[in-house]
C-alpha cells in the first residue's frame, strides 16, 4: 500500500487561507474563533483566542483572551483580554491590550489613548509609540517616534530615534543607531540614556552576472535531474495537469503562494505551532521548488515535439536544460521579467497541488 507524503496534506489545507469571505461568524461561549478571508472584520465579541489571516483585518469587538492576527492591513480597535500577536504590512493599535505586544510591520502605530499593560516586543520599518507600554519594551525600527509612555526600560534599536516632548520613560533608554537619539526639550527619562553604536554595514559585492546565471543554471538541472529520478510518475502528472488544465493550476499556484506562508505565520504567533510552522514552510519551499521544475519540463516536451520525432535521453536532458536556461533568462527582461516568473511558479505549482488533489488510488 502506497503512503502519501506526510506534508501534502497541510499543504493542501493552507491554501483555504485563501479562499473567499468577508465578516468573521460570531463565535460560540467559550469558543476561538478562526478566520482567513480576503477581509475579515471582527463584528462579534470573541469569547476565547482569535487567530485570523486575511489582506485587511478589522478588530472592532472585545476580544477575551489572546489573538494572532497576519495580514497586510490591520487596526485592533477593540481590547484584547490577553497577549495580541500581529504581523502586518500596516499595523494600528488604538485600544487596551491586557498582556503582552508582539507586533510587526512595514507602518506599525500605537495610537493616543492605547495601552499595553505587559511588555512590548516591536519591529517595523517606521514605529510610532503615542499610547502606554506597562512594562519594559524591546523596539527595532528604521524610523522611531516615541510620544508615548513606557513604564519600564526601553531598548531600541533604528536607524533614527526621535522622543517627543511627551514622551516618558520611566526606566532607561538604551539605543542603539548611526545617529544619535533627538530627545526633544520636555521628554522625561528617568533612568537615563546609554547609546551603543551600531556596527557598519558591509558593502555587498557585484556579482558577476555570468558566472551567477551558470550556478543557478547547473543547481537547477541538478536538482531536476534528481526530482525526474526519483518522481519520474509525479512529474509526468503533474506536466499533463498543467498542459490540460493551465487556468485552474494558475488559480490554484496563486492560492498556495498566499495562503500556505499566512498559514505558517499564524502558526509561528501561536508559538506552540512553531514546529508545524517550520515543516510547513520547508514544504512550501519545496513545492515552489517543484513547481518551477513542472514549467521546465512542460516546456522541454514542447521544445521536443517541435522535432517530430522519438527523443533519446540524451535530448531530453538537452531540452530540459534549454528550458530552464529560458526560464531564467525570461526572468531578467526588464518591466515583465518578476511576472514571468511568479506565472511559472505558480502554474507549476498549482499543477502540483491539483494532482495531487484530484489522484486516484492506483488499484
Amino acid at each position: 500500500m502506497k503512503h502519501p507524503n506526510t506534508w501534502w496534506p497541510a499543504l493542501c489545507l493552507a491554501t483555504c487561507a485563501g479562499l473567499p469571505a468577508h465578516a468573521a461568524p460570531a463565535a460560540p461561549s467559550h469558543a476561538n474563533l478562526y478566520a482567513a478571508a480576503p477581509s475579515v472584520d471582527i463584528e462579534q465579541p470573541v469569547p476565547g483566542d482569535l487567530l485570523a489571516a486575511a489582506g485587511r483585518i478589522r478588530v472592532a469587538q472585545a476580544v477575551a483572551e489572546d489573538a494572532a492576527l497576519a495580514a497586510g492591513d490591520i487596526a485592533v480597535q477593540a481590547p484584547v483580554g490577553q497577549d495580541l500577536r500581529a504581523a502586518a504590512g500596516r499595523l494600528s493599535l488604538a485600544t487596551r491590550v491586557g498582556g503582552d505586544a508582539h507586533l510587526a510591520g512595514g507602518n506599525v502605530r500605537l495610537e493616543p489613548g492605547s495601552e499595553i499593560a505587559g511588555g512590548a516586543w516591536i519591529a517595523g520599518g517606521d514605529v510610532q509609540l503615542h499610547g502606554r507600554i506597562g512594562q519594559r519594551a524591546k523596539l527595532y525600527a528604521g524610523h522611531l517616534v516615541l510620544g508615548g509612555e513606557v513604564a519600564g526600560d526601553l531598548q531600541a534599536a533604528a536607524d533614527s530615534i526621535e522622543l517627543l516632548p511627551s514622551a516618558r520613560i520611566q526606566g532607561r533608554l538604551r539605543y542603539a543607531s548611526a545617529h544619535e537619539a533627538r530627545i526633544a526639550d520636555g521628554a522625561v527619562i528617568a533612568g537615563g540614556v546609554e547609546r551603543e553604536t551600531a556596527p557598519e554595514r558591509p558593502q555587498p559585492q557585484a556579482a558577476n552576472p555570468a558566472a551567477a546565471l551558470a550556478f543557478w543554471l547547473l543547481g537547477l538541472f541538478a536538482v531536476g535531474a534528481v526530482w525526474s529520478l526519483l518522481f519520474p510518475g509525479l512529474a509526468q502528472r503533474a506536466q499533463a495537469q498543467l498542459q490540460s488544465a493551465p487556468g485552474p493550476s494558475l488559480a490554484f499556484g496563486a492560492l498556495t503562494l498566499l495562503g500556505v506562508p499566512a498559514a505558517a505565520l499564524l502558526l509561528m504567533l501561536t508559538i506552540i505551532g512553531a514546529p508545524l510552522a517550520l515543516a510547513l514552510i520547508a514544504a512550501y519551499a519545496l513545492a515552489l521548488l517543484a513547481g518551477f521544475l513542472v514549467v521546465a519540463g512542460t516546456l522541454a516536451e514542447r521544445l521536443l515535439q517541435v522535432r517530430g520525432r522519438e527523443a533519446s535521453p540524451r535530448m531530453r536532458l538537452g531540452a530540459m536544460a534549454l528550458a530552464l536556461l529560458l526560464l531564467i533568462l525570461a526572468g531578467f527582461l526588464p518591466v515583465v521579467g518578476w511576472l514571468v516568473a511568479l506565472m511559472a511558479l505558480m502554474a507549476g505549482t498549482g499543477a502540483l497541488v491539483r494532482q495531487r488533489l484530484h489522484r486516484t488510488p492506483a488499484a
